[in-house]
Order: C-alpha cells, then sequence, then structure tokens
C-alpha cells in the first residue's frame, strides 16, 4: 500500500485529453444527486457505455463502500471484526447478538486495496488502448460517486448512510489517494457545499435523516466538515472544483465547469448541456445568506430552534472554514 502524499503535479485543464477519476465530497443534501443527475445525461457517460466500462466502475464504487454486506475499504472502521448475520441483515459483533444464526468472518482491508487498484489499472488500460491510435486522445472523466450504479453504495456523502457502531460511516481520502498511487491513475475531487440551513432543512425537516433532531444533525455535520476540511488541505492539488449548486451567486461558474468536466465542452455539445441545465435546474425559493457572526433568531425561525443558535453558530463556521480551504486549494494552482 502506497504511502499516502499530496502530489506536486497539477491537475491538467478540463478539456485537455486523459483519464481521470473524480470524487464528489460533502455532506448529505448539498447535490450529491442534481450530480448525478448531470453525470448520468453527460457525453462521457455515452463515452463509458460504448467502451464498457460500467461494470469495472461498479466494481469499483462497491470496492469503495457496500450499505449491503458492508465490504467496501470506508466499511472497514465499522467491521474489523467478525459479526453475525440475522434475518438477512449484519448486526456487528457485539454480546446482545452473539447468538443469531450465522458467523461472517471480517473483510480484509488489504485485500480490498489490492481489489481497487486492480480495477483502477484496468479501467485505464481499456482508456489507453482506446485511445492509442489518437494524437489527441479525448479526455474523460470516472465518477467514483453521486451517479449510483450500485444502489448499495449510496451517494458515498458525509456521512453515508447510518450504522450500528459509534462511528458515522464516511469516505476516507487517504485510503482513495493510496490506490490511486499505487494504480498509477490520477485522481482528484470536488467539494460540493450548501448554506448550514438549507442542508438542516433537506436532511432533517423534508427528509428524515437525523431523528434526533436539529442540535444532533448540527453536532454531526460539524465534526464533518472538519474531517473535510482537513483533507481539502492534506490534497490540495487535487481539489477541481468547489460547487455550490444552490448559492444565491456563481451559478454560470459552476455550470461552466460541469460542463467542462463530462464531455459537453469537448464533444461540441454546449447547447445540449445548457437544455439539459434549463430542463433540470431549479432554483431554491429562499437563499440564507448569513454567516457565524451574524445569525439571528428570526432567520431560523422554523428551521431551527433558536434557544440552540451556538450549535448553529459552530455549524456555520466549519463551513466557511471549508470552503475557504477549498478556494485556497484553487488558488494554489
Amino acid at each position: 500500500m502506497a504511502t499516502v502524499h499530496n502530489s506536486n503535479n497539477t491537475l491538467p485543464p478540463l478539456t485537455q485529453g486523459g483519464l481521470e477519476f473524480i470524487f464528489s465530497i460533502g455532506l448529505e443534501g448539498t447535490g450529491h444527486h442534481l450530480m448525478a443527475s448531470v453525470i448520468k445525461n453527460s457525453p462521457d457517460l455515452v463515452t463509458m457505455k460504448s467502451w464498457n466500462l460500467l461494470d469495472s466502475i461498479d466494481k469499483a464504487t462497491v470496492a469503495l463502500f457496500n450499505q449491503n454486506d458492508l465490504s467496501g475499504i470506508w466499511n472497514m472502521p465499522c467491521n474489523e471484526e467478525n459479526m453475525y448475520i440475522k434475518s438477512g441483515r449484519k448486526w456487528y459483533l457485539t454480546r446482545r447478538y452473539q447468538k443469531n444464526e450465522q458467523l461472517v468472518v471480517a473483510f480484509d482491508t488489504v485485500k480490498k486495496h489490492r481489489e481497487l487498484v486492480a480495477l483502477f489499472k484496468n479501467i485505464q488500460m481499456i482508456y489507453d488502448n482506446k485511445t492509442k491510435s489518437s494524437n489527441h486522445p479525448v479526455p474523460l472523466r470516472i465518477p467514483l460517486n453521486s451517479v449510483g450504479f450500485a444502489r448499495r453504495t449510496g451517494m458515498m456523502s458525509y456521512p453515508n448512510f447510518r450504522s450500528k457502531c459509534d462511528i458515522p460511516p464516511y469516505p476516507v481520502l487517504e485510503l482513495l489517494y493510496s490506490a490511486c498511487a499505487d494504480a498509477g491513475v490520477q485522481c482528484s475531487h470536488v467539494y460540493i457545499h450548501r448554506h448550514p440551513l438549507d442542508v438542516l432543512k433537506s436532511t432533517t425537516v423534508k427528509r428524515p435523516y437525523n431523528s434526533p433532531g436539529m442540535v444532533y444533525a448540527s453536532h454531526l455535520y460539524t465534526s464533518l466538515l472538519k474531517v473535510m476540511e482537513t483533507q481539502i488541505l492534506r490534497f490540495p492539488d487535487q481539489t477541481r472544483a468547489c460547487f455550490g449548486f444552490f448559492d444565491h451567486q456563481g451559478a454560470a461558474e459552476w455550470q461552466t465547469t460541469l460542463r467542462d468536466m463530462w464531455g459537453w465542452t469537448t464533444q461540441n455539445q454546449t447547447d445540449a448541456f445548457d437544455a439539459f441545465i434549463r430542463a433540470t435546474y431549479r432554483k431554491p425559493s429562499t437563499f440564507y445568506r448569513s454567516t457565524s457572526d451574524n445569525i439571528v433568531a428570526e432567520e431560523v425561525e422554523g428551521v431551527f430552534p433558536a434557544k440552540h443558535i451556538p450549535f448553529l453558530q459552530v455549524f456555520l463556521k466549519a463551513h466557511e472554514q471549508t470552503l475557504e480551504a477549498c478556494r485556497q486549494s484553487l488558488q494554489r494552482r
């Protein structure tokens, strides 16, 4: 397993030829489903299908995370020891469950790493064979999450599903980039962000992801934003973009980047992209502009309990710091 280090190689322009694996990091409720819709309708997906890459991509994403049998490399913190299975579902090994039906042996992280490396190499080999006769090989980005080729992976957001162990499942970029290094492939990430109040409305009001409530969700998301900030600072040269799909400004910028990233520009289909965005993207009816310094009770009324605003302020500050880390990473290049 390769030592993880920050690459000094500058990422090539989005319209330049080459193969690149892209992972989208972000809290749940920030826009992974919009990213999935963009990719599923992209010229790059047409290329992936025509080159028979989808099966290998599916296996690579499942090697990262597998909710069905907890066999992904990012499932390992909750799957270190043997487990028991009951009624077709896995349960972690605790005294409470030791009399369940069937013992399942824990998975091997090193073997899973090697599996991921082999899949990356295979995809790179197919790309090289398809483009070897071209003086100007077409750029191709491979999505490692958000697309949902395999439903058992989820969106691989932060967190990704809930678990019965104490650690919420979330992506560990160090393990991904270690596999990329061993495979000799180019990998990068994009950061998807959204105002914390909008995240809370999406994941706690509209969809009951966080049954304990707003304070629980704020505390959880604050912790995971700190994880993402650390990961972005750890790998600044692998940062492709900072996407705020629901911000009140900057839409033209992120739309252009998405268009270039997933093949519309190089395939001369910019008009098709514009039509797709017009038909698909819907701006939210309200935008929150508050920061950790100026949040007031009136703004959070009906969304967040005013008596717990200190937790929201901490969440907002973590959001601002993580976004700034992403922007600074882009300025380095």
